[in-house]
């Protein structure tokens, strides 16, 4: 409310649900967003609308957006889809629209959008749990809104000291978000070896091309001595490298066009973000036929020069060989280049090879052998009470248990290396009190007491969680290597 800077503001964040009614039930990843995400993003449904103002209230937010692929999966393209209800977590939301198949929705980890209504417990200032996008009004810098936007974080630090002293309001372009610095840099190394490769085609065909030229020296001094220009003769070569460059180029774009298919068929679509639509349209195309063009001139450059100043003595009298051996030097040099990109290309493969083999060698702190896992999509509005939450999920870890082959079994709210779920800032008792807007916070999973035996995590002193910690009971936690370092040194923390 504070800002002129943005035409609209939007919160995200995370929102999977359990669809029912449709077949068995699916656990549906999805976010929770402001009414105005998608006109800040400028994505318009191929089928209905979005959110309308005030359905991101408490009360109205019974609606939901589907993406086209859970659309096409789960409700067949059914177009009648549009207006009707479905079953999230045991509640009726009425399907209002559906994404695009091109949009970057469609490869987005979310497959359904729900508006982000605050509830009670939400509206705190002390939890800081979402993320925020926001579109420039006209003729707006992202300056004036990182100087505008620090006066306000500023005036709420002031006056919110318990949950925002210290803080501040980090205003970057979105594509900087989604295009880390490791990504960037994994593009850029890529773009290096294919510009190295590129290099050591053009320095072999120009070799080759040069060979061709030194071989045709009498039939292009007979050529001159008749009469024709030099320039005709320079530009023979020169279009003969283009038409050469340009064919390859045509070959090249639809050998890309084959692997781009197969790439996006093997590579997890998590992998990239959503918004990195990698696609071959016209752009690309004209980007790969302007370096075919720039490739076939360097190429045919060299020739061209040679064809359009030769020794005609020389030439008349000696013939091709003789020519040849006077341009050793150049081929020569040529060659060195090749090899030494080459040999620059193969100890970056090999380095690369090598990293990927210590990576197969490193112990991930859990043995996965013979471990199995699944999604078990539990609705918050499913049971009255934690309690009866708590009976169900034992009856499922029961009957699992009972399963001809099983082992150990346990339930956790995250699996070893798929993110964690929960974060909280910590004080550590005994220690310097630090006020809670600027308190460390640390990750978490909640866990049974079995976790641990199940996935072959080893404890380095003290013990595992039981099954008598439970409410009621002192509350305990096991906590890592890293946070006892850094939180106790050389003190004993059990």
């Amino acid at each position: 409310r504070q800002n002129n800077c943005f035409e609209y503001m939007a919160a995200q964040t995370g929102g999977s649900a359990t669809l029912t009614g449709h077949g068995d039930p699916v656990e549906i990843s999805g976010a929770k967003v402001s009414a105005h995400f998608f006109d800040i993003l400028g994505i318009r449904p191929a089928l209905g609308r979005t959110f309308l103002d005030g359905e991101d209230q408490p009360g109205k937010e019974h609606v939901v957006v589907l993406s086209n692929a859970l659309w096409q999966s789960q409700f067949g393209g059914d177009p009648a889809l549009v207006g009707k209800s479905i079953e999230l977590d045991g509640e009726p939301f009425e399907v209002v629209g559906i994404m695009p198949q091109d949009s970057p929705f469609n490869r987005n980890w979310a497959k359904m959008w729900r508006p982000l209504a605050f509830k009670p417990d939400n509206m705190t200032r002390n939890f800081h749990w979402m993320g925020s996008l926001a579109l420039l009004k006209p003729g707006v810098t992202v300056e004036q809104a990182r100087a505008e936007m620090k006066t306000i974080g500023e005036r709420i630090a002031h006056d919110f000291p318990d949950s925002n002293k210290y803080w501040g309001v980090a205003v970057d372009p979105l594509e900087d978000n989604y295009m880390g610095p490791q990504l960037k840099r994994a593009l850029y190394i890529m773009l290096g070896a294919v510009g190295m490769v590129l290099l050591i085609a053009c320095a072999n065909l120009a070799n080759l091309s040069l060979m061709r030229v030194v071989r045709r020296e009498r039939d292009i001094a007979i050529r001159l001595t008749l009469g024709a220009g030099r320039w005709i003769l320079a530009r023979r070569f020169l279009v003969e490298s283009l038409i050469l460059s340009l064919l390859g180029g045509v070959a090249g774009i639809l050998t890309g066009k084959l692997a781009l298919i197969g790439l996006q068929i093997l590579i997890p679509s998590y992998r990239l973000p959503s918004e990195a639509s990698v696609t071959l349209d016209g752009r690309v195309m004209l980007f790969a036929f302007g370096l075919a063009a720039l490739s076939g001139i360097a190429v045919g450059l060299l020739p061209a020069l040679h064809a359009s100043r030769p020794s005609l003595t020389d030439a008349l009298k000696q013939g091709g060989n003789q020519g040849a051996t006077s341009h050793a030097r150049v081929r020569n040099i040529l060659v060195v280049v090749e090899v030494a990109l080459a040999f620059i290309l193969l100890t970056g493969a090999g380095l690369l090879v090598r990293s990927l083999d210590k990576l197969h060698d490193v112990d991930p702190g859990f043995d996965p052998t013979n471990v199995l896992t699944f999604g078990l999509p539990v609705g918050d509005s499913r049971f009255s009470d934690m309690k009866a939450r708590v009976v169900f999920l034992n009856e499922v870890r029961d009957r699992v248990a009972a399963l001809p082959g099983v082992k150990d079994v346990a339930l956790t709210s995250a699996l070893p290396m798929q993110g964690w779920g929960y974060g909280m800032p910590y004080q550590v008792e005994g220690q310097k009190e630090v006020d809670r807007a600027n308190r460390r916070a640390c990750f978490f999973k909640m866990i049974t007491p079995t976790y641990f035996k199940t996935v072959g995590i080893h404890l380095l002193r003290g013990r595992s969680l039981a099954p008598t910690d439970r409410e009621g009971t002192a509350p305990v936690t096991v906590i890592n290597e890293s946070l006892a370092k850094q939180c106790f040194k050389d003190e004993n923390p059990i």
